[in-house]
């Protein structure tokens, strides 16, 4: 794991230092230099120098009883005392203040001077010139007076003086205010006067200017992108804005003039209201992405305390100074509690952390300055005047650069938003064996180039089959006969010009078509081309493979203008070359009709291109159904394809399957079936199509089921039209993602919602999560996290999808690091029984986000998407150790008591495998670290201690690479099993201490298996799977030790019956060490109570919600949940 800071954000750790630690100089050589100067002489007024600073003749009286008057001070005017602290300040004073200045003229001076106090906020300010004890001139200044009273109308008090050359004078001043008494007093020429307020007021202009520009462009973007951290970005600058409107005298100049409510509460209001945008902007920044933060709802409640203050001060329920107490401590709690979230980002090298941190600096540094000059640590000057001010505008510059990450973040994200709809759009019309369009494809294609044909430019669709390709299939397998179809692809496209189409539209179909021929002859040609090419053999790796070709073409304008009717032409023409030898080319030009290329005596073909094949004994309704007295079957293209006889062989192979689904509601029609294939964008397999076999196959051969329909969905708009479907005619519904259930639940004999083709990873790097479409297996998952240094825990097989196995828990290697799969999930997109898509996260619709944790799937609804938050996880180290057969029971003592529920760091997860390799038992653990080798080799100390441990893997990687290399790495168990061999599987949890002796029994059983394909494995827990807490999921399985799972594997029902019995004895052996629930997501359909076996307490409050969101039962197998009642 990464430790250290990224050399970037080292560099600029370096030079925030360094600027600190020059900012605390420099104030350091201000205070120092100002302590140093002598004070107390009259100030001689020379025209010579248009301004002087008067504080160095400043002496002051304090006047705590309020009632001492000008002529007191002219009496008491020894009793004056030079200020403390440094100049201009004299801190916050409860009391009222005398000043005295004594000021001589120069008898060269025209004796006009203006007296100005450079401190807007100042509540009441009164100037008295007095010369021998006699008052001369009085005036009132303050930001309490009325504006339009002035003597001078300028955002700074001010007063004109004519005074007489040569004649002293003492200016005696009285002031009194809430705040701090900074008092930045000047003696100014009219002329300097002037150029310093104008000077002043092009500063103000500027800057003013650009929060009024960054306020516009915020507010802007909010319209655009609706993204809330705009909004909240412009009230954090209004308040700051408003705040220095006040405090630089410009809203009492321009906005309130003369308005004393608004003059006294507007630096409490904007202050607060600052505070409020500073906590809402902050909490969205850093933890927006991640709406049960702790963080983000502290922060949202202490934007709401501020809005509370806010109204009560408004009310003048709350006093200025107690305002003033409060925000000086809560305006810098929002950046207090942003760091440790803005330093993480910044160690992971997230601009974002780095550019909230600096803005942070520069925040504590102008604040610091403010309370030095408050507290008379730090002199008043320009620069320390204007200190906040200057921090405020870069504090907002870089938030904005904030803003401008976020605004990249969310084209971005309309990047990859647009990129996934292309994909999904590619999905929806490409074939992804092959990568050629597929019939929608194709349709498109084939819109465009009729509307471009004519006479003297023909267009050619030739629909060929091959010949002989089902026994290369049969006796190769479907991985060769996936290498023929692509080689064909190849072939076919090498043949044709770049300009032309070729494409698939399933099984071993492929339509070629071609434009801009000038000539009927030039479309023979190509055909026969075509044919030619098939004349040599396939060479797939060190097989030889022959295969033929059939070719049926129509061409356009001449045998037909529509899309459809060339197609169908094309068509019949290849099932008559079918029938009459195979490997020829034939043309349609309408002289062979669709009903006599499917043979005499059939019926005629009804719309969706479907046909209906009778058998005598049966009584038909009009239409396709599935009905008691009634079946029927159909075909999704051209069912020309399989003979008649094959036909009817599968159609009583399947009838007694069928019979079972007696009426009990509207049968599932024909025509229903063709409309719905009408509207899919994916695809459907019914019992004669020829990938029904395959289509229909669960990963585990001992199940079989024969259903009515199988939907490829592509999309969700296919999930609802099947959803729709299934409603109106009573079909029952499976849900199927990889087809990895272990009890067979994932086929049934109605309608199959197959989400395989729903592929989709999308990561969302800013909100730390990332979005995942249900039929994405793990290879694709893994492959698309792979060096982004993002992880999500998945299981250890690359073809288990997402779908199902996050519903019920998800274990992988890095759970004890992270959690069960089902914990990092945010939300999930769910399609509902009734046809309504709903969320359902811990916001929306709880109880559904609750139940779909560990409820397993098929139960509520069909899930459609779901969203993980993501973890950091740079590398792995993988892991795996042997044993010899006499140390193996003292590995698995060591294993329980020291590596389990406790002991090992959570980084380190693992399996503990019992199996055969070559005939002989192995006793062998894989794992990985999360984490380096060294710290791998550290925590597996106790365990390569143990005698005859073998260290055999030692590797390290990103997690899926190892993910991928642990599936074959020792080696593969079980070992040599055969194809399509079948499964059974029975687990438990551990949650007793087994003893040496207790493990040896279990080993020596283990050696007892009747063949060597027999498999057991423990999954151990604890880290964050044990913390997780047990009733914020339907995952109940928290406080265990490990799952203990076995596997055997059979061939035929007499093996079954001899390795089920042997698995039936290792449960009994070691049921005394188990608690009773058993993992869902490895289903034993022999199970009897299996509601308490998979959710023990849970299942009162998932039955609770099964009612709310499937009150009918739509979704149900033999283990589903049930409903409330008897």
């Amino acid at each position: 794991m990464r430790t250290t800071c990224p050399p970037p954000l080292q560099r600029w750790s370096a030079l925030v230092i360094r600027w600190a630690a020059a900012c605390l100089v420099w104030l350091v050589v201000l205070a120092a230099g100002a302590d140093a100067r002598a004070a107390g002489n009259p100030l001689v007024l020379r025209d010579d120098m248009p301004t002087i600073e008067a504080w160095s003749a400043v002496s002051i009286l304090p006047d705590p009883s309020r009632t001492l008057s000008v002529q007191d001070m002219l009496a008491r005017s020894a009793a004056f005392v030079r200020p403390p602290g440094t100049d201009g300040t004299l801190g916050v004073q409860a009391d009222p203040m005398w000043l005295r200045i004594p000021v001589s003229v120069s008898t060269t001076s025209d004796g006009i001077w203006v007296l100005d106090i450079d401190y807007p906020v100042l509540n009441r300010v009164e100037i008295y010139l007095t010369a021998n004890g006699q008052v001369l001139r009085q005036a009132t200044l303050g930001s309490l007076q009325p504006f339009s009273q002035r003597p001078l109308l300028s955002r700074s008090h001010s007063l004109g003086m004519q005074l007489r050359p040569g004649q002293s004078y003492d200016l005696l001043l009285r002031i009194e205010t809430r705040g701090a008494m900074v008092l930045p007093i000047t003696l100014n020429k009219p002329t300097a006067w002037h150029s310093r307020a104008l000077n002043e007021q092009m500063l103000q202009g500027i800057l003013t200017g650009l929060a009024l520009c960054l306020l516009i462009y915020s507010l802007a973007q909010w319209v655009n992108l609706r993204d809330v951290l705009f909004i909240q970005y412009a009230l954090l600058l209004m308040g700051s804005l408003l705040f220095s409107l006040h405090l630089f005298g410009l809203g009492t100049q321009y906005l309130w003039r003369d308005n004393p409510w608004m003059e006294s509460h507007a630096a409490g209001l904007s202050a607060l209201m600052a505070t409020c945008g500073s906590f809402l902007f902050i909490s969205q920044a850093l933890a927006g992405h991640r709406p049960r933060s702790l963080l983000l709802r502290t922060m949202r409640g202490g934007a709401i305390l501020c809005a509370v203050l806010g109204l009560a001060y408004a009310l003048d329920l709350l006093s200025t100074r107690a305002i003033t107490g409060v925000v000086s401590i809560l305006g810098l709690v929002p950046a207090l509690m942003g760091i440790p979230g803005a330093v993480r980002r910044a160690r992971q090298g997230d601009p974002v952390g780095t550019s909230l941190l600096l803005a942070w600096l520069v925040y504590f540094v102008a604040t610091a300055t403010v309370i030095g000059v408050i507290r008379g640590w730090v002199p008043v000057n320009f620069w320390t005047l204007h200190s906040f001010q200057f921090g405020a505008t870069l504090d907002m510059l870089l938030f904005m650069r904030v803003l401008g990450l976020r605004t990249k973040a969310l084209r971005l994200e309309a990047l990859d938003a647009n990129r996934e709809r292309d994909v999904m759009r590619s999905l929806a019309h490409t074939d992804p064996l092959t990568g050629l369009p597929n019939r929608r494809g194709l349709n498109i294609s084939l819109a465009s180039a009729l509307a471009r044909c004519g006479p003297d430019k023909l267009l050619a669709v030739y629909v060929m089959d091959l010949d002989g390709f089902k026994p290369v299939n049969d006796r190769h397998g479907h991985d060769v006969g996936d290498e023929l179809l692509i080689a064909v692809t190849r072939r076919l496209q090498s043949h044709v010009r770049q300009s032309d189409v070729v494409a698939r539209l399933g099984g071993d179909e492929f339509v070629v078509m071609t434009g801009q021929l000038s000539s009927a002859q030039q479309a023979q040609e190509l055909g026969y081309k075509l044919l030619d090419a098939f004349r040599t053999p396939f060479s797939l790796g060190n097989l030889q493979v022959q295969v033929g070709l059939t070719i049926g073409y129509a061409i356009a304008p001449d045998d037909s203008n529509d899309a459809l009717g060339l197609l169908k032409l094309a068509d019949a023409a290849m099932y008559s070359g079918k029938q009459g030898g195979k490997f020829c080319l034939r043309r349609n030009t309408g002289d062979l009709a669709l009903s006599s290329a499917w043979g005499p005596g059939s019926a005629p073909v009804p719309p969706g291109h479907f046909e209906l094949v009778k058998r005598p004994g049966f009584r038909y309704t009009r239409g396709f159904a599935f009905t008691r007295g009634s079946f029927a079957m159909a075909h999704r293209k051209s069912p020309s394809r399989i003979a008649k006889g094959a036909r009817i062989a599968r159609l009583r192979a399947l009838a007694t399957q069928q019979a079972a689904r007696n009426a009990t509601g509207a049968a599932l029609t024909w025509d229903a079936v063709a409309a719905l294939e009408a509207r899919l964008v994916g695809r459907i397999v019914l019992p004669t199509s020829p990938d029904y076999d395959t289509a229909r196959r669960e990963s585990n051969p001992a199940f079989q089921a024969y259903p009515e329909i199988i939907v490829y969905c592509a999309c969700e708009h296919d999930v609802l039209e099947c959803l729709a479907v299934a409603r109106a005619f009573n079909v029952w519904v499976a849900v199927r993602c990889g087809g990895h259930s272990t009890a067979g639940y994932s086929v049934n004999s109605g309608m199959v919602i197959d989400l395989s083709d729903m592929k989709g990873v999308v990561l969302d790097r800013p909100r730390e999560c990332v979005h995942v479409l249900p039929g994405t297996d793990f290879d694709h998952f893994n492959g698309a996290m792979n060096h982004t240094g993002w992880h999500v825990p998945t299981g250890a097989c690359g073809s288990v999808c997402v779908g199902g196995f996050v519903q019920g828990g998800g274990y992988g290697y890095t759970s004890r690091a992270f959690g069960i799969q089902s914990d990092l999930v945010e939300s999930f997109r769910v399609a509902l029984a009734n046809g309504s898509i709903v969320t359902a996260s811990a916001q929306e619709n709880p109880g559904l986000y609750w139940a779909m944790r560990g409820g397993t799937g098929g139960n509520f609804g069909v899930m459609l998407q779901v969203t993980y938050h993501m973890h950091r996880l740079e590398q792995v180290w993988a892991w795996s150790i042997s044993w010899d057969a006499a140390h193996a029971a003292e590995a698995l003592t060591t294993l329980q008591a020291r590596y389990m529920r406790t002991g090992a760091p959570d980084a380190l997860g693992y399996m503990m495998n019992l199996g055969f390799q070559g005939g002989q038992p192995v006793y062998m653990v894989q794992g990985m670290l999360c984490g380096t080798r060294d710290a791998g080799l550290k925590a597996i100390a106790e365990l390569l201690a143990i005698p005859g441990a073998q260290l055999l893997v030692d590797r390290s990687g990103t997690y899926p690479d190892m993910n991928l290399w642990l599936e074959d790495h020792p080696y593969t168990l079980p070992d040599g099993l055969p194809e399509h061999v079948a499964e059974t599987k029975a687990c438990g949890y551990i949650s007793t201490p087994l003893s040496k002796a207790d493990w040896q029994r279990i080993i020596d059983y283990f050696k007892t298996s009747p063949n060597p394909w027999s498999l057991a494995y423990l999954e151990p827990y604890g880290g964050a799977i044990n913390r997780y807490p047990e009733a914020d999921s339907a995952f109940i399985h928290r406080h265990v030790d490990a799952n203990l799972v076995a596997d055997v594997f059979w061939t035929d029902d007499t093996e079954r019956a001899r390795m089920e019995a042997w698995l039936d004895g290792f449960m009994n052996l070691v049921r005394p060490f188990l608690n009773g629930h058993v993992y869902q997501n490895y289903p034993d359909a022999r199970l009897e109570d299996f509601a308490h076996a998979y959710w023990g307490p849970a299942y009162p409050q998932l039955q609770h919600v099964k009612a709310q969101y499937d009150p009918g039962n739509f979704f149900h197998f033999q283990q589903s949940i049930r409903l409330p009642g008897p």
